[in-house]
C-alpha cells in the first residue's frame, strides 16, 4: 500500500498534529521529498520524533521508508513528465481531468468531518454581514457565485474587491459579528490574506476554502477547510472549490426551505412584472417551490 493510500485509510484517526503532516506530504511532496525528520518537524511546528512516530503510525519502520517511498513517487512522475508525447489526444486529456477530479472528491469527502461542516453552517447562520473575497482569475468568480448564493439564500452578504480603497471603506462598518469567507484556488492570494488578517485584528470570524493546509491564508482564518485541487495538467483544478460551495448552499437552503419558498416566489412575481413589458416568457417553479402537486387542467 502507497502512503497516499495508507493516509487516507487512516486519516480520520489521525491527531491533529499527524493530520499536519499528512496533508503536508499529499499537498507538498516535491518539497517533503528532499527534507530529513527534523527539517519536515521545523516547517510544521512539530518536533522529530512526531515525525518518526506518523512514519509507524502508517506501519513503517521510520522515516527513512516512509521518504523513500515518497521519492519514488516524485521521480515516476518527473519520468511521466519528460516521456509522456508532447501532444495527448483530447480524449485522453478529457478522462483524466474527470478521473483527477473525482479522486479530489473522493478525498476531500474522505478529510472533511461533520464537526467542521456544523461550525461553518454555524458561522454563516450566527454572522449579521458577511464579506466574500478572492484573488485573481481562479479564485475572485468563486467567491462572487458563493456570495450570490448566500443572497438568494437571504444572507447579508458583499464580495469584497481586493483593492486597498474599497476594503478600507467596506471595513469602517464592520463589527466583531461579521464573518469573512476567503476562497484561495492557488497559493498566490497575498490580497486576500491581508484582508483576513485585517479581520481577525478587528474581531470578525473567518473562514476559508483552500488548495492546501501549508498556505499562507490557511494559517491566517480561524478555519480553513482544504479542497484538493490537483490537476493533472498544469494549472489547479476548480471541481472541488465548485462542489463545495454548492454542498453548502444545499446544507443551509434546507434549513431555511419555507422563508426561501416565499422569497422565490416574490422573485418570481418581480421577473414576471418585469418580462410583461419584455414579450413573453413562460416561468417554471422548480420542484422545491411546489408544495402539492398542481391540479390537473
Amino acid at each position: 500500500m502507497l502512503f497516499r493510500e495508507r493516509i487516507k485509510a487512516n486519516y480520520t484517526d489521525l491527531s491533529p498534529s499527524f493530520q499536519r503532516l499528512a496533508d503536508f506530504l499529499t499537498d507538498h511532496p516535491y518539497e517533503a521529498a528532499f527534507m530529513t525528520a527534523t527539517q519536515l518537524g521545523r516547517v510544521l511546528d512539530v518536533d522529530t520524533a512526531t515525525v518518526v512516530r506518523f512514519a509507524q503510525r502508517l506501519e513503517y519502520p521510520g522515516f527513512p521508508e516512509l521518504l523513500d517511498e515518497i521519492q519514488q513517487e516524485v521521480k515516476d512522475q518527473l519520468v511521466h513528465y519528460f516521456q509522456s508525447p508532447v501532444k495527448q489526444s483530447h480524449k485522453d486529456i478529457f478522462r483524466a481531468t474527470l478521473a483527477q477530479d473525482k479522486a479530489n472528491i473522493d478525498q476531500f469527502n474522505l478529510t472533511l468531518d461533520t464537526r467542521t461542516i456544523e461550525r461553518v453552517v454555524g458561522l454563516i447562520n450566527d454572522a449579521r454581514k458577511i464579506l466574500t473575497v478572492g484573488d485573481g482569475l481562479l479564485s475572485r468568480p468563486l467567491a462572487e457565485m458563493l456570495s450570490a448564493m448566500l443572497r438568494v439564500l437571504g444572507h447579508d452578504c458583499v464580495n469584497l474587491p481586493t483593492d486597498t480603497g474599497t476594503v478600507a471603506s467596506e471595513f469602517l462598518s464592520v463589527t466583531d459579528k461579521d464573518l469573512v469567507i476567503a476562497i484561495a484556488v492557488t497559493h498566490y492570494c497575498p490580497d486576500t490574506t491581508s484582508i483576513v488578517e485585517l479581520a481577525r485584528q478587528r474581531g470578525l470570524a473567518t473562514f476559508a476554502l483552500v488548495g492546501a493546509q501549508s498556505w499562507a491564508i490557511a494559517r491566517a482564518v480561524d478555519l480553513a477547510i482544504v479542497c484538493p485541487n490537483t490537476a493533472p495538467s498544469r494549472g489547479s483544478s476548480l471541481s472541488v472549490f465548485a462542489v463545495a460551495i454548492n454542498a453548502l448552499s444545499q446544507t443551509l437552503f434546507a434549513q431555511r426551505r419555507k422563508e426561501i419558498t416565499g422569497q422565490y416566489m416574490r422573485f418570481e412575481d418581480a421577473m414576471r412584472r418585469l418580462a410583461d413589458s419584455r414579450g413573453h416568457f413562460e416561468f417554471m417553479q422548480p420542484e422545491w417551490a411546489v408544495d402539492e402537486p398542481a391540479a390537473p387542467k
